[in-house]
């Protein structure tokens, strides 16, 4: 799919999440530095220019968070790139997802207060970390193995800065 959409409505800063091909892409910034925004801009292109089967995950620490954040702002990009109608949105008690309804690609939400959200991962080619600080180094270590192994899955971790010493630093 061609896409024409205007690269004055990016941040500046983080327009290179587009072209990111390495496994695990670091994005931090302060608050209101359209960390968040920038990515879910990037996500919705990625699903509608992406083969079929390419789906993603975002995650964020806990799941009631998710349709107040991620979910709203997903429906306000497409709105800005005036392409809603080119999507499904659900958030309904545990189907939390935007599908893209010329190829099929999903994206879907999850929160990571239950362990057993984590199983049955299937079909995944990107998974993003919402507020990556907030996760612990065991919950990205269980992410990392369940994804492992598996070619051409990326890992987006957004976060707001931390101390030095926090396992983000360490790890990344």
């Amino acid at each position: 799919m061609k896409l024409s959409i205007d690269k004055k409505l990016f941040n500046k800063a983080y327009w290179v999440i587009l072209n990111a091909f390495k496994r695990f892409v670091v994005i931090y910034g302060g608050s209101n530095s359209s960390k968040s925004w920038s990515n879910y801009q990037a996500l919705m292109i990625w699903i509608m220019t992406q083969p079929a089967g390419s789906n993603a995950i975002v995650y964020r620490k806990e799941g009631s968070t998710l349709r107040n954040s991620v979910f709203e702002n997903l429906k306000l990009v497409a709105q800005q790139f005036k392409s809603s109608h080119l999507f499904n949105f659900y958030y309904s008690g545990d189907k939390r997802e935007v599908i893209c309804k010329r190829n099929g690609n999903k994206i879907i939400m999850s929160g990571l207060d239950d362990p057993d959200k984590m199983k049955s991962i299937v079909g995944i080619t990107r998974v993003v970390l919402e507020e990556a600080d907030a996760f612990t180094q065991a919950d990205f270590m269980e992410l990392e193995r369940r994804f492992r192994g598996k070619s051409g899955i990326q890992f987006f971790v957004i976060f707001n800065p931390v101390s030095e010493h926090h396992w983000i630093k360490k790890l990344l």
